[in-house]
């Protein structure tokens, strides 16, 4: 099955490693939902210990079988490494990404590591919520495949 035949979901990606970066990820899983969007949040939606294997292995799994995008909140001075891996996959299996940033932190003085912008059809991090659905839309128009 390629991402075009799958229902339209959407993977939620982003560092979830203490109760403020939980609730940004909500705050992006509201907006996507009130524009219509099926959201997976892993920590919200997937096994109660998200930090096993068997948790893992059902994320990457709904990842490339259920959903047809993905959004990585990059938020920080570097991206949450699982939510790269998360993305890379999902840019190899011919799934849109969207990459999603508000905080303008980098190691790299203000751009972003161009092997992570490059896992986006437009090499380009969008940079306010209200932009994400259409960048999805975009995004689902011409994924990399």
């Amino acid at each position: 099955m390629n991402a075009m035949s799958k229902t339209p979901r959407i993977f939620l990606a982003g560092p979830a490693w203490n109760a403020a970066e939980r609730e940004n990820l909500e705050c992006i899983a509201q907006a996507l939902a009130a524009a219509g969007e099926d959201v997976y949040l892993p920590f919200r939606d997937g096994l109660p210990n998200t930090e096993t294997d068997d948790a893992w292995r059902r994320d990457v799994d709904l990842l490339l079988t259920e959903c047809d995008a993905i959004v990585v909140d990059l938020h920080g001075r570097t991206p949450d490494e699982a939510a790269v891996y998360l993305a890379g996959l999902a840019y190899a299996a011919g799934l849109a990404v969207v990459l999603y940033k508000v905080d303008h932190r980098t190691v790299f003085y203000g751009t972003e590591n161009s092997m992570v912008l490059g896992l986006s059809p437009d090499f380009r991090v969008v940079d306010k919520l209200r932009d994400l659905p259409a960048s999805i839309s975009r995004a689902r128009a011409k994924p990399w495949t």
